[in-house]
């Protein structure tokens, strides 16, 4: 096909080819429940220089790629930064020993093709990173994973991207200046200190000041932070990405799961993190592992060496805390997923030079076949780890909050069978401890669901916060037990319509309105001395 688009006239024909693909991705993927980052990549290929439609890479295209890569490791620094606290000791031993192997493994593979040593080192730091949000994922949805290491791996994996992160701005200072590497080792210290204790203290009284209300200016206080910060490391030569995901972890105490967090979020999955991922694709050559025998082959070990890798790093760690071998083959495989920050630094080692298109090439289809392949591996490795409870005539609680926290108490007072279906880990070891009978999940889970014996529940009491998951929830109960008596909390009136028009609900409790006819009620009576029938 000779059809092409030409980047200086056609570039916003070209710019809504690229939303398009950013829209219809994850709308299509999702409900297939794939991982539908590494179609981004496919669909760059396709309408790339080297595929269907002859699109170049401009350089607008290029900055706002290259915001999208920003905010892409920005976020992961956010994610994780309430976890890295607990359990400190084991996480350091389990970054260790995933570092050391992981490292070895991708240096000695690039020794053995012949690779220079800088790229040798790289290749080794690459294997050390990760995907924070698909292994948080993975993780979150095993739940005997979650109990036995959940609260080890998250911090390890905090630990591993960053020591990976660290190695690349310290390559890329020694490809470009290699005399400097002392001073750059003290502009970094210093950099730190001003990251970790001086940007946190503005950051608090911006946040805590009186007169402030939560607007946009939130919003453009966070961008101009991070990209004051940013600019900053690219003048002592520390790359963008290091300092931005920094700058995550440092400031996640300041945004938590609210607004501020849901708009970071939504514009950088929704809109910059896609355009990263989409011009990636793009300026990668496939016809290289066609044509190359030997880029088909470093592929094939690539893929082969991070595997054998990870089992052994998680089979080492089980052996250490004297676990079964088929506990560190999970935990290994659990660690297979390579995206955000491997990426990150495979795009910018190709940008360097320390990288030629083979081997990012290999990286980029390594991370493709980790991060489709590593959920399923895990849920056939635990699948029989799981047993469902069979309960008749109890109630279900689904959510365990500040209402249904005293309802469960009360029923559990009363004798009264319960089960609670939670997906917050420190709620459900807290229930667990009072040996109350809960199951770590979500009510949009059906297997959850069928865990705490809905089919045999004579109450269900749905009590979370999202509207779409009590309403998926609700259908999910309907659906397993009709004869349930469904009791939901919503708020709002679209909810209630909703519920009430699939008779997906028995009763519901809405707080607002009744704290509202409340107050009407006291007000009445203290001005009327009566409270009228409306």
């Amino acid at each position: 096909m000779n059809f092409s688009l030409n980047p200086q006239e056609d570039i916003f024909l070209i710019f809504s080819v690229i939303l398009l693909i950013a829209f219809v991705i994850p709308e299509f993927f999702s409900r297939l429940k794939v991982a539908y980052i590494p179609f981004y990549i496919f669909a760059g290929m396709l309408i790339g220089p080297h595929g269907f439609l002859k699109i170049e890479v401009t350089e607008p295209l290029q900055f706002v790629g290259d915001l999208g890569l920003l905010l892409l490791v920005f976020l992961a620094g956010l994610e994780i930064h309430a976890m890295v606290e607990r359990s400190l000791r084991s996480s350091l031993l389990m970054s260790m020993i995933f570092g050391a192997v992981c490292f070895a493994g991708g240096y000695l593979l690039g020794l053995l093709f012949g690779q220079p040593p800088v790229t040798n080192f790289l290749l080794g730091a690459v294997l050390m990173s990760s995907s924070v949000a698909e292994i948080v994922s993975i993780v979150n949805s095993a739940p005997a994973l979650k109990k036995s290491y959940g609260h080890v791996i998250v911090p390890a994996i905090v630990i591993l991207d960053t020591s990976s992160l660290v190695l690349l701005g310290i390559m890329l200072k020694y490809k470009t200046a290699p005399g400097e590497l002392y001073l750059f080792f003290v502009e970094i210290t210093l950099f730190l200190l001003l990251v970790f204790y001086l940007i946190p203290h503005l950051v608090k009284r911006y946040f805590q000041r009186r007169t402030r209300k939560p607007r946009e200016s939130d919003m453009k206080f966070v961008f101009l932070t991070l990209i004051a910060v940013v600019a900053l490391s690219e003048l002592i030569g520390l790359h963008g990405i290091v300092a931005a995901f920094i700058v995550g972890v440092a400031l996640g105490e300041f945004i938590p799961r609210g607004p501020l967090y849901e708009k970071l979020h939504g514009l950088g999955h929704g809109l910059l993190i896609p355009v990263f991922f989409i011009v990636l694709g793009m300026s990668l050559d496939t016809t290289i592992l066609i044509e190359g025998h030997t880029s088909l082959l470093f592929l094939i070990s690539l893929i082969v060496t991070l595997v054998c890798v990870k089992v052994a790093s998680g089979v080492i760690y089980s052996k250490m805390k004297k676990g079964g071998v088929r506990d560190g083959v999970i935990l290994g495989v659990t660690f297979w997923p390579q995206m955000s920050a491997t990426l990150a630094a495979a795009s910018i080692g190709y940008r360097y030079g320390i990288f030629n298109e083979t081997v990012l090439l290999a990286i980029v289809f390594m991370s493709i076949f980790s991060i489709m392949t590593s959920p399923f591996a895990v849920r056939y490795l635990t699948r029989d780890r799981t047993t469902s409870v069979l309960q008749q005539n109890h109630t279900v609680v689904v959510g365990y909050g500040r209402t249904s926290s005293k309802i469960v108490t009360i029923l559990d007072f009363a004798g009264k069978d319960v089960a609670v279906i939670e997906k917050d880990l420190n709620k459900v070891r807290r229930l667990e401890e009072r040996g109350i009978r809960v199951i770590y999940g979500s009510g949009t889970d059906q297997e959850a669901l069928r865990k705490a014996g809905i089919s045999g529940a004579k109450v269900a009491l749905i009590t979370i916060p999202d509207e779409h998951e009590v309403y998926l929830t609700a259908r999910y109960i309907r659906e397993l037990n009709p004869d349930c008596y469904t009791i939901a909390k919503i708020h709002t009136e679209k909810l209630l319509k909703r519920l009430k028009k699939e008779g997906l609900v028995d009763s519901i409790i809405w707080p607002e309105k009744m704290s509202s006819l409340e107050a009407t009620r006291k007000v009445f009576e203290h001005l009327e001395g009566f409270y009228p029938e409306f």
